[in-house]
């Protein structure tokens, strides 16, 4: 297994609330490895994944600029949990770094084993 560094900011133009105030104190951070990629826009990078993370029994939707992921990438993200009123509870990444990438199986094995 390699291990790979790459950090990523999700520029200001696609976070949600633009503009705003910076909130870092308040971020929340998420460590998960990448179950799925359920959307990802190629023009501006938005993408929507399922992430299989310590303390969920279900899949965590994340959403943020993350053009640059692939299944089996362990990110570790930092941003802020929302509700949105179609789609429900999502955790938007201002900020990512891959840390690990496996294999579809060794994900589940290492989260299952945590």
């Amino acid at each position: 297994m390699d291990n790979l560094r790459c950090v990523r900011e999700t520029p200001p133009h696609v976070r949600s609330g633009a503009g705003r105030a910076s909130h870092a104190e308040n971020a929340s951070r998420l460590t998960g490895a990448v179950e799925r990629i359920t959307y990802q826009n190629a023009e501006n990078g938005f993408s929507v994944i399922k992430c299989r993370a310590k303390g969920y029994s279900d899949l965590v939707t994340v959403v943020g600029n993350m053009q640059d992921v692939h299944v089996g990438s362990v990110l570790s993200m930092q941003g802020q949990w929302k509700i949105d009123g179609k789609y429900g509870r999502q955790f938007s990444a201002e900020k990512w770094e891959e840390t690990l990438r496996l294999q579809l199986t060794e994900s589940r094995s290492i989260w299952a084993a945590v």
